[in-house]
């Protein structure tokens, strides 16, 4: 771990204002604050990667503040300055804990030294849970990464995935939602814990709540049959509900609940259960929007807007475009022992001029139906198959001699999956309307995406 940005908690002006300089000095951003109470504030707000605590005449002991400190941010790396006296109490606190404790008198250099130890002994920590984190079942496909609006993201991506709280991830549909709510996990202490995914606007809210909460009594029939809800099997891990947006109002107050105490009830259930699991939630809404139209609770937005993340539109980045489209022709290439995708001017140009409506899922889509027309050899205009009038329509002209060259030389499965992904592209993502045009039910719809997903096949 990098130490950027410092919190110094310092009750003493002179002292406060002499170790900011020297910090500062040394290329560290430095926090400022007389008080405990406004630096455990700050630290929700100003997210620092270190706090140096220094306190004297603060009623908060040294040893006191880390405890509080660790309660609310276990992950946070803790440097505490402290009297010969309070050395043992500080040391006793810290137990456990990427922490240290320098005892007074100390320098400037002294203290510069500390937090450079610290930060190693937090980046092999770190580097530690990573390795024991392998054994999760998730693994999240790398991001291309070539615009700096989407590395900022994963940064700060990186920076939340540790620190405590609800995360909301909104972007348009296709932009990758799904793909960064796996990143925070793999990169949070969740990792290696359950990672469960559950898109909320492919069920009724019956069936939802059933899904999320579990439920002592079977809700379609009355007939008691216990079963455990996504929140209870997440426990300890990660859940993430997709297009939160669509709750219904009444699943919108029991997650409210969850999120303020971790308390729930099964449908049908008397008995209270508590869940621990980290909640991720995406939407393609306008939330505030729909916040002004009275259809989503205020409270409950800015209890998920804790750690916000918005991915911007392919649009607006072109720079990962090529990137992410020859990392999907190279995969496809690599699953079917086909010579290294070569890419043609003239197709690089097609890509770069498409409006890219569906995003990242759309550029995924025909980058795999022009791998397939190409067959090997190099990537040339007349293998970009129609998008946008037909989706615009929901009509796929089979006749097009494009569209059944790309179609060629796959599995079926292949083919399905081609297939549903278009036709959910090109029903904005509405589940319900995919599975209407496709003769599918929303349920066998859902179920292959989760199948899929879980495959590493979609995002």
């Amino acid at each position: 771990m990098t130490v950027q940005r410092i919190l110094l908690i310092d009750d003493d002006p002179r002292s406060r204002e002499k170790l900011t300089t020297s910090l500062q000095g040394h290329g560290y951003h430095l926090l400022a604050t007389a008080s405990p109470e406004d630096g455990l504030e700050r630290i929700g707000m100003e997210h620092p990667d270190l706090v140096i605590c220094n306190l004297r005449s603060s009623s908060c002991s040294a040893g006191e503040f880390s405890t509080r400190l660790h309660n609310r941010y276990c992950d946070l790396p803790q440097l505490l300055v402290v009297s010969r006296t309070a050395e043992d109490e500080a040391l006793a606190a810290i137990k456990d804990r990427t922490a240290e404790v320098l005892v007074t008198p100390t320098s400037t250099k002294g203290v510069v030294a500390a937090v450079k130890r610290v930060a190693h002994t937090h980046q092999q920590n770190q580097e530690a849970t990573y390795l024991r984190g392998q054994a999760c079942s998730v693994e999240a496909p790398p991001f291309v990464v070539e615009s700096d609006s989407l590395r900022d993201v994963l940064r700060s991506a990186a920076r939340i995935a540790r620190i405590p709280g609800p995360v909301l991830i909104t972007g348009e549909t296709g932009s990758g939602k799904g793909r960064l709510a796996e990143y925070v996990h793999q990169a949070s202490f969740q990792a290696g814990h359950a990672f469960i995914r559950i898109d909320c606007s492919a069920f009724g809210p019956t069936s939802l709540e059933s899904e999320l909460f579990g439920h002592e009594r079977c809700p379609e029939n009355g007939v008691r049959q216990q079963r455990a809800g996504c929140f209870e099997l997440a426990d300890g891990g990660t859940i993430v509900l997709e297009e939160v947006g669509a709750l219904p109002p009444r699943i919108q107050a029991r997650l409210l609940r969850v999120l303020k105490c971790g308390e729930y009830e099964r449908v049908g259930g008397t008995g209270t259960l508590v869940t621990n699991a980290r909640i991720i939630a995406t939407s393609s809404r306008d939330l505030p929007a729909a916040i002004a139209a009275e259809e989503y609770r205020e409270d409950l937005y800015y209890k998920l807007h804790t750690h916000p993340l918005h991915i911007a539109p392919l649009r607006e980045r072109p720079t990962d475009i090529l990137p992410l489209a020859y990392q999907v022709a190279l995969s496809h290439s690599l699953r079917y022992s086909l010579p290294e995708p070569e890419f043609t001017k003239e197709f690089e140009q097609g890509l770069l001029a498409s409006a890219w409506a569906g995003n990242a899922r759309e550029l995924e889509q025909v980058i795999e139906l022009a791998a397939g027309a190409a067959n090997g050899g190099p990537f040339t205009m007349e293998h970009l198959s129609p998008t946008g009038s037909d989706c615009a329509t929901g009509e796929l002209e089979l006749e097009d001699t494009r569209v059944v060259a790309a179609l060629a030389n796959h599995a079926m499965a292949d083919v399905e999956r081609i297939a549903i992904l278009a036709t959910l592209d090109c029903s904005r993502g509405n589940k319900t309307e995919a599975a209407r045009r496709l003769g599918l039910t929303a349920r066998t719809l859902s179920n292959k995406m989760k199948i899929w997903r879980q495959a590493g096949l979609v995002a």
